[in-house]
Formats: structure tokens, sequence, C-alpha cells
């Protein structure tokens, strides 16, 4: 998906006042626990790209398919909806490109599953001696 980003700033630029993209992704690790016992792992990773194009007024569109058909669509309808009539003003600041992550103190997808079964369980203990349950 990350591949997309100039493609589509190239792309897009040609038909707004203004052009913004954004690409997105996270990573997720679910475990799912019920009265003490795991009921489902799971791994997934998601990502995905945001348009915002100003005309005549803002559009947003975002596509979370790594084609590029229909990312040229999602924009396509953002630039067709930006040509309604409406409120098209923002700041007035200087556009930057930049790149923005939370790095973690320890990944978590470097913790094995058992450590985040116990650390899950142990939190659970807590909960039920509290009455939460």
């Amino acid at each position: 998906m990350e591949e997309f980003v100039d493609r589509a700033i190239e792309y897009a630029s040609k038909m707004g006042s203004y052009v913004e993209t954004s690409y997105l992704s996270s990573e997720r690790n679910t475990i799912l626990m019920k009265n003490g016992s795991v009921s489902a792992t799971g791994y997934s990773k998601d990502s995905g790209l945001a348009f915002r194009v100003v005309n005549s007024s803002i559009s947003f569109a975002s596509s979370n398919i790594s084609d590029w058909e229909v990312i040229r669509g999602e924009i396509d309808y953002a630039v067709r909806r930006s040509k309604i009539p409406g409120r098209n003003t923002l700041s007035e600041e200087k556009s930057y490109r930049d790149s923005w992550e939370v790095a973690e103190r320890r990944r978590i997808k470097d913790v094995p599953l058992e450590e985040k079964l116990s650390i899950l369980k142990d939190i659970e203990s807590l909960l039920v001696k509290k009455g939460y349950r």
C-alpha cells in the first residue's frame, strides 16, 4: 500500500487546489480470554491510504485495498465531491511531508505468547479479587 503514496499524490495534485494523502499502518495481536481460558488468538496487519482534496469544498476518501484502480477511484470520488460548493478553506500554514511513529520500549510482537497469556491471567486474577466478575 505504501508504494502508492507518491503516485496518489501526483495523480490527485492535478485535480485539486490542495491535496493531502496519508498512509496509515497498524498491527494487531489479539488474545481473547473467558473465565481464565484462552478462547482465541489472532494477528492482523492493516494499512490504508486517506485523501483530502480541496476545490469548491473539502472532501475526504480512503481505501485499504492495495490496487491502483481502486485507489484512483477513491481519489476521483474525493475530487468529484470537492467540486460541490461548500467550505473550502484550510490553514494558511505551509505544508510539510512528515512521518510519525510510536516507539515501543519493548516490542509487543517480540513478547512470547506464553508471557502475554501469563500477564493476562494475572490481570484477570486481580480483577476477580476486586469483584469485577
